[in-house]
């Protein structure tokens, strides 16, 4: 049917880089006023940034009281995607922005796992399939925005996510993914697919850790 094919972005793998532009402005215009993040996230973009922080501070919509964010307040989503964009310039500088956004945020796995949130959830997650099956359980506690989030187990090894539509650039989430996936062990590919609508389907396979 016209208008509604569906294509395949792009398959990741653990291990392969990413490479083509990314337009941090293009997609900071894309994201909706009402999209925020928790601060927990945004503070350690400031431990990455440094000194720098203060030259990425004059960009911001709504910079942090005393220079620190609140853990579970919300913050403008496009005040995330300028950090993180800066962060992950400094963190690695010999890599293609779209590559270095993808290690960047392998790294937010880690930061939910240590707020209270992360300890409720992942006490009754026992591997990287079950972590996945509540992304968006997750998103809408931690990215509070309006999508629609599914998750679905394909079979023992994938798990599929739908968010319809996506915000921003997927390449941040592919990261997170992979962070989660990772924490457990196991290696990952993900086929990435753009349908009508802004709705953007990740397709994650992950392998056992004792396959890994």
């Amino acid at each position: 049917m016209v208008g509604c094919s569906v294509v395949l972005v792009e398959t990741v793998r653990s291990g392969i880089a990413l490479h083509g532009p990314y337009d941090v402005d293009a997609e900071i215009r894309s994201i909706p006023k009402g999209y925020g993040v928790k601060g927990m996230f945004f503070d350690r973009l400031l431990v990455v940034l440094g000194s720098d922080f203060d030259s990425a501070r004059a960009t911001l919509d709504k910079p942090p009281e005393r220079g620190r964010y609140v853990g579970f307040r919300d913050y403008p989503g496009a005040d995330f995607v300028r950090l993180a964009a800066a962060a992950a310039r400094k963190a690695y500088p010999h890599l293609g922005l779209r590559e270095a956004v993808r290690r960047l945020a392998l790294d937010d796995f880690k930061v939910f796992a240590d707020s209270m949130l992360g300890k409720v959830t992942l006490a009754v997650a026992s591997d990287a399939r079950s972590v996945l099956k509540k992304v968006p359980f997750i998103y809408r506690s931690l990215a509070p925005g309006d999508w629609d989030i599914s998750a679905e187990e394909l079979d023992e090894r994938t798990v599929r996510l739908d968010f319809r539509p996506f915000i921003g650039r997927w390449e941040y989430a592919v990261g997170q993914f992979e962070g989660a996936i990772l924490h457990y062990g196991p290696r990952s590919i993900i086929h990435v697919s753009a349908h009508p609508q802004g709705h953007v389907r990740f397709d994650v396979e992950h392998a056992f850790a004792a396959e890994a």
